[in-house]
């Protein structure tokens, strides 16, 4: 039955989607999710309140002859998890990684990106990710799936600083000096104004580099 959802912590379009049924472009572009997608902008921006429209299962009808065998072939699910590794910004290529995700470990080489890029399921809620160095030093996050606060919000700007390497030091709250020193980083590295504030040129910058 259609109804509305409302997201909780923890949530996040895919695993919504995938726990009623429906892939997540199917919910997500729903007539009645105009606002929300108006609001948001992108489906993976969703915060605990927002009303989510889930709209009622359709059926499909094929035809087929009766006297031969059919075959139908099901989408797969699975959401898909996109890193990529920089050391002083500059890409980690070729270095082999260990990504846990909720308790299950992948392995492999980053690409000459620097990337890592997997298939996870849509509930997936933690990972942690460790990458060999060269020089025998690693490089560990970890990450909260599903989880990223808009930009507009300082939570959003201290997760995106955080995953690209500019640690806050865990601050919550209101602004403090963990976190103006590394958004000054940050600008830094991106040649902004170093004013240690979230403001709009920053915010672009963030979005841009971490992807979303």
């Amino acid at each position: 039955m259609a109804h509305y959802h409302t997201v909780k912590a923890g949530e996040c379009i895919s695993s919504i989607a995938y726990a009623s049924g429906f892939f997540p472009e199917q919910v997500w572009q729903a007539p009645e999710n105009e606002s929300l997608r108006a609001d948001r902008g992108n489906p993976n921006l969703l915060v605990p309140g927002d009303a989510l429209f889930i709209p009622d299962k359709t059926r499909r009808e094929e035809s087929v002859p009766v006297d031969q065998r059919s075959r139908f072939m099901m989408r797969g699910v699975p959401a898909k998890l996109h890193l990529e590794v920089r050391d002083d910004g500059q890409a980690v290529a070729g270095a082999p990684y260990t990504v846990t995700i909720d308790g299950e470990p992948h392995t492999g080489v980053t690409d000459d990106a620097g990337a890592i890029d997997l298939s996870i399921s849509p509930t997936a809620q933690r990972a942690s990710v460790e990458v060999y160095l060269a020089d025998g030093d690693t490089i560990a996050y970890q990450l909260a799936l599903g989880q990223l606060r808009p930009i507009t919000e300082l939570d959003g700007v201290r997760t995106r600083l955080d995953n690209l390497g500019f640690d806050c030091g865990g601050e919550r709250g209101p602004l403090g000096p963990k976190t103006r020193g590394a958004l000054a980083r940050f600008q830094a590295v991106h040649a902004l104004e170093e004013s240690g504030e979230p403001d709009a040129a920053t915010q672009a910058k963030l979005e841009a580099e971490h992807g979303s």
